[in-house]
C-alpha cells in the first residue's frame, strides 16, 4: 500500500511540475528567433504579420517540392536555373526595407537565425519580389555560417536598390537537407 501511495504521489509531482514548465515557456516566432543588422545604415525590419509573406507560406507548403515553389530562380549573375533538389528551407518571413542610399554600396548582412549551422557551412538567401502580375521572382545570394546562429550575406548595390524599391520583400533562407 505504502509503495502505491509513494508512486501516485510521485506521479502527481511530476504531472505539476511538466504543467509548470509548459506555461513558463513563451512561443517562439519569427521577430523573437531572427534579427539582421548590416554594415551600413539601412533598415531591415521582420514583418510576420504580412499576409502576402503568410499567403506565399501556404503556397509553399502545399507544393509538391521546394524547387516547385521557388521555380526558376535568377542568381547573382544573371543565371537562371531551378533551385537545387536538395534545398530545404529554413526561415521564410517578408522584410520590409528602407533608408538605402546608392552610397552605401554593397550591403552585407549578418543575420541571427535558430540554426543549427556548422561554421563555413553554405547557405543562400532567396529574396522575393512581387512583380505587377502578382508572381514574385526570385533572387539567389550566397551566403555561409558564421556561428552556430548566424549567417551572413553580401547584397550587391543593384540588388540593394531593387529591394529598397519593392519596399517590402520576401526572404527565404535555405540550405543543404541534412
Amino acid at each position: 500500500m505504502k509503495k502505491l501511495v509513494s508512486i501516485i504521489l510521485v506521479l502527481a509531482l511530476c504531472l505539476s511540475a511538466v504543467a509548470a514548465l509548459a506555461e513558463a515557456v513563451p512561443s517562439k516566432t519569427t521577430g523573437d528567433l531572427v534579427s539582421i543588422e548590416c554594415d551600413a545604415d539601412v533598415s531591415f525590419v521582420i514583418d510576420t504579420d504580412n499576409e502576402w509573406a503568410l499567403e506565399e507560406l501556404n503556397k509553399l507548403i502545399a507544393a509538391p517540392s521546394i524547387p516547385d515553389y521557388f521555380g526558376d530562380v535568377i542568381a547573382e549573375d544573371g543565371a537562371i536555373a531551378p533551385l537545387a533538389d536538395d534545398k530545404g528551407v529554413d526561415e521564410f518571413f517578408a522584410v520590409e526595407v528602407s533608408n538605402y542610399d546608392e552610397e552605401d554600396g554593397d550591403v552585407e548582412l549578418i543575420m541571427k537565425v535558430p540554426g543549427p549551422y556548422e561554421l563555413g557551412e553554405e547557405v543562400t538567401l532567396l529574396v522575393g519580389i512581387l512583380e505587377e502580375d502578382n508572381t514574385v521572382s526570385w533572387y539567389s545570394f550566397a551566403g555561409e555560417a558564421i556561428a552556430e546562429d548566424a549567417i551572413s550575406v553580401k547584397l550587391p548595390q543593384d540588388a540593394m536598390e531593387m529591394i529598397q524599391e519593392a519596399g517590402t520583400v520576401l526572404f527565404a533562407v535555405v540550405s543543404v537537407v541534412k
